[in-house]
């Protein structure tokens, strides 16, 4: 199988470089392509600055900051429709520059299938409904009824609705294609619209295993998605068990193996 990586940032191109490094360091192997989401007016800099660490770096001209915020799915969709698809590969990795993975990606994703999506948090709707914040605000809750009856017409779609969490996507190549040509419509966003949409296109869903509950004190010490920065005593401790965690969120600074 091969895998490549994609690699999504912003900004912090030294924390980049570090991230990118550890990357290749863990999957010596891998193409690693580039994604950037920033300000347009600073692209030839980080094209200058991070664009030879890259096979190809490519920006969406016309999107903003929140928007790849909001659409992460919707951006790797394009990237594909400009550059993966005319890339030989099995399975994508979707890495966001603050997302700190610390070994091989077939040994983080193992329990991942080729034909799978791997997603990270994955639970139904329901089980958050009332506490998510998405699932609260009046206005995402019609915008995410309107892309049900969308899939309810166009696919026939009758399945229990997921939730995920952003960080950490495994794509196979077949699941980007037909999502690369078929018609998406911008709402809601990509944390609840991809699990959909794998859903529509027939792919089966599955949990990287990276966040293991919600909304949990417990669990957002090793990853989650509120802005609580990991402690890097708790990294070095996990890397310490044998079995212990190889993927954190959100990391920040620079990280370097002892």
């Amino acid at each position: 199988m091969k895998r490549i990586i994609l690699f999504r940032f912003h900004e912090r191109a030294e924390v980049c470089r570090n991230r990118l490094d550890l990357l290749k360091r863990h999957n010596p192997d891998t193409a690693i392509y580039g994604l950037y989401g920033g300000g347009e007016c600073s692209y030839p800099k980080v094209e200058h600055s991070l664009g030879p660490e890259f096979a190809h770096l490519c920006r969406l001209r016309g999107r903003s900051g929140k928007w790849h915020w909001l659409n992460g799915d919707l951006a790797v969709r394009e990237w594909h429709q400009i550059v993966g698809r005319e890339v030989e590969f099995d399975v994508l990795h979707v890495v966001q520059w603050d997302l700190l993975l610390l070994d091989a990606l077939e040994k983080i994703y193992s329990g991942i299938p080729t034909s799978g999506i791997g997603l990270t948090g994955l639970v139904p709707i329901r089980s958050i409904d009332g506490v998510w914040f998405w699932t609260r605000e009046s206005w995402w809750v019609s915008h995410w009824k309107r892309l049900l009856v969308h899939s309810r017409q166009q696919y026939g779609y009758s399945a229990e609705p997921y939730a995920s969490m952003g960080p950490g996507l495994c794509l196979p190549k077949a699941f980007l294609d037909a999502y690369a040509s078929c018609e998406v419509p911008e709402l809601c966003h990509d944390e609840v619209r991809l699990p959909l949409f794998a859903q529509n296109l027939g792919f089966n869903l599955y949990d990287a295993n990276f966040c293991r509950a919600w909304f949990d004190a417990r669990e957002n010490i090793f990853f989650n998605c509120s802005d609580q920065e990991i402690d890097p005593e708790v990294i070095r401790n996990e890397l310490q068990d044998p079995q212990g965690r190889r993927a954190f969120h959100p990391y920040r600074r620079l990280y370097f193996a002892r």
